[in-house]
C-alpha cells in the first residue's frame, strides 16, 4: 500500500493508492531529497528507500533524482513505485530447508543454512527464516519488537550458518532478550581464518560505524583512533584449536552481540575469516561467504530453570573445506625445514630443542572441543576421520605458538635460535641471518 502525503496520490488500480507525489513547501526547501522523504514517510525502511532513489524513479520536476538532489519550494516530486515499510508481515514461505533442533512453548531453536536471510527487509521477499516461522510457528509474528522478524531473539549474517534463537510469546522474548543482555547466553562459533593465530584471546576493542561504507562496521583499538558515532563494547574469545599451515581453526565465543562482532575483530587482528571478502579475507575454497557457523548454544531456561545446551554440526560445504584445508597441511609444510649451517639453524651452547615443549603437551592444540551432534570431532588430532599434526603436543618437539620460550631462546643461555626450538627438521620461524625471533619471527595475515 501507499503511503499518505500531503499532496496528490498516484492513482491504483480499484481505487489503490500506488507511489506518491507532492510539492516542496518552504519549510523542506534546500533540504536533500533522502532527507525530506524520511520526514514525510517516517514508516518507510531507509535501506530499501535508497537502493529506490538509486534507480532513478523518483523525480523532480519530471527528471530522475538521487537521494543528495537539493530541493527547491515548490517543486513537484513524484515517484510511481511505493515505498517498502519498516514493518510488515512476512510472507509465509513453507518449504524453506530449516530445521528445528529446540521447541517448547516458549521457545524455538533453528538450524539456519548459509545463504538464507534472518529475515526480510521489503514486504513482497521472501526465502528467510522469518518466512518460513510465519508459515509453521505463526505465533512468532507478535512475539518480538518487530512483526517482519518473527520472534527472532538474535540475527545472523546472510552469509552464516547455524543456531537462531526465537521466542513464541512476547513474555519469551523479553525473557530471552533479558537473559543474553545479563551474559546468561553463551554463544559458540566455528571459524577458519588466514595466516597464524597469536591472540589476544580475549579481544575487547569496541565496534563503531565505518565512516564511509554504511555495510561495515570498525573495531577501535586505540583511544588515539577516529570512529564514527558512539562505541559499542564487544568481547570476543578464541580458542585454537589447530594450525593448518597458513590457515588455523578456532573456537569463538562472544561474551556480546554485535553486528559483523566475530569477522571485524579477527580482521582488526590480522586475521580474516577464509572466505571473508568483506574483511580482506580470501577465498581459496571458493566458498563465496566467510566460514564461520554458529556451532553451540548453552544457557539455562528462564522459565523451565533446566540447563540447554545445542550444537549443530559443521555444514557440508564448510566440512569439506575443512578437509582440504587439513590435505594441504598434511601435504606441503608451513616452511621448509633449514639447511644445516644456514642463518635459521645456529648452533648455541645449550641444549637442542626446547625443554618445556619436548614432549608435553600444548595448552592451545590439542585440546578436544564439543563439535556437532553427528559425531564429527574438531580437536587437534582429528577432523572427520582426516588425520593432522597436533600444534605443540606429542615427542616430536615441534614449538608450542604461543609459548613463552617460542622465541628460539635456549634454555641454557647463549646466542639466540631463530629456528623456533632448534632442530634441524623444525619449522623454520626466523629471519635468516638471526633477524628478530619474537613468537616465531614476522606476522603475516
Amino acid at each position: 500500500m501507499g503511503f499518505e502525503s500531503q499532496s496528490d496520490h498516484c492513482g491504483g488500480k480499484g481505487g489503490r493508492s500506488v507511489g506518491f507525489s507532492f510539492i516542496v513547501d518552504a519549510e523542506e526547501a534546500g533540504s536533500r531529497l533522502e532527507v525530506v522523504l524520511r520526514k514525510r514517510f517516517p514508516e518507510a525502511a531507509r535501506k530499501p528507500m535508497r537502493a529506490l532513489l538509486g534507480t532513478g524513479v523518483v523525480r523532480v520536476t519530471g527528471s530522475p533524482a538521487a537521494k543528495g538532489t537539493r530541493l527547491n519550494q515548490g517543486e513537484k516530486v513524484t515517484c510511481e513505485q511505493d515505498l517498502a515499510r519498516r514493518d510488515f508481515l512476512p510472507h509465509p514461505d513453507p518449504d524453506l530447508p530449516v530445521k528445528v533442533v529446540h521447541e517448547d512453548e516458549h521457545l524455538l531453536v533453528v538450524d539456519k543454512p548459509a545463504g538464507m536471510p534472518s529475515h526480510p527487509l521489503i514486504e513482497d521477499q521472501r526465502g528467510a527464516v522469518a518466512n518460513w516461522l510465519s508459515a509453521h510457528y505463526p505465533e512468532t509474528i507478535l512475539a518480538g519488537s518487530s512483526p517482519r522478524e518473527a520472534g527472532l531473539i538474535q540475527r545472523l549474517d546472510i552469509g552464516t550458518s547455524g543456531l537462531l534463537m526465537v521466542a513464541r510469546t512476547p513474555k519469551a522474548h523479553q525473557a530471552f532478550w533479558n537473559l543474553g543482555k545479563e551474559g546468561g547466553i553463551e554463544k559458540t562459533y566455528i571459524i577458519l581464518a588466514m595466516g597464524k593465530w597469536r591472540g589476544p584471546d580475549h579481544i575487547k576493542w569496541p565496534i563503531a560505524a565505518h565512516p564511509t561504507d554504511r555495510s561495515r562496521v570498525l573495531a577501535v583499538k586505540g583511544e588515539g583512533e577516529r570512529y564514527r558515532g558512539r562505541l559499542l563494547p564487544a568481547e570476543t574469545r578464541v580458542t585454537l584449536i589447530r594450525q593448518l599451515g597458513r590457515f588455523f581453526l578456532a573456537k569463538i565465543s562472544l561474551l556480546t552481540g554485535r553486528r559483523h562482532q566475530v569477522r571485524i575483530h579477527l580482521a582488526a587482528a590480522g586475521n580474516p575469516l577464509v572466505g571473508d571478502q568483506h574483511y580482506r579475507g580470501l577465498d581459496p575454497f571458493g566458498l563465496e561467504g566467510p566460514f564461520l557457523h554458529a556451532g553451540g548454544l548453552e544457557m539455562v531456561h528462564p522459565f523451565t530453570k533446566e540447563p540447554i545446551y545445542l550444537d549443530s554440526a559443521l555444514p557440508d560445504k564448510l566440512m569439506k573445506v575443512l578437509q582440504t584445508a587439513t590435505a594441504l597441511r598434511e601435504q606441503v609444510p608451513d616452511e621448509p625445514p633449514p639447511r644445516r649451517g644456514s642463518g635459521n639453524d645456529r648452533r648455541h651452547d645449550g641444549p637442542r630443542g626446547n625443554g618445556r615443549n619436548q614432549g608435553g603437551t600444548s595448552h592451545r592444540g590439542g585440546g578436544s572441543q564439543r563439535s556437532p551432534r553427528d559425531g564429527n570431532r574438531v580437536d587437534g588430532n582429528r577432523a572427520d576421520g582426516n588425520r593432522s599434526r597436533p600444534v605443540g603436543g606429542g615427542g616430536q618437539g615441534r614449538p608450542n605458538d604461543r609459548s613463552p620460550n617460542s622465541s628460539g631462546n635456549s634454555k641454557g643461555g647463549g646466542r639466540r635460535s631463530s629456528s623456533g626450538d632448534g632442530r634441524s627438521g623444525g619449522p623454520a620461524q626466523g629471519r635468516k641471518g638471526g633477524g628478530k625471533t619474537g613468537e616465531g619471527g614476522s606476522r603475516r595475515a
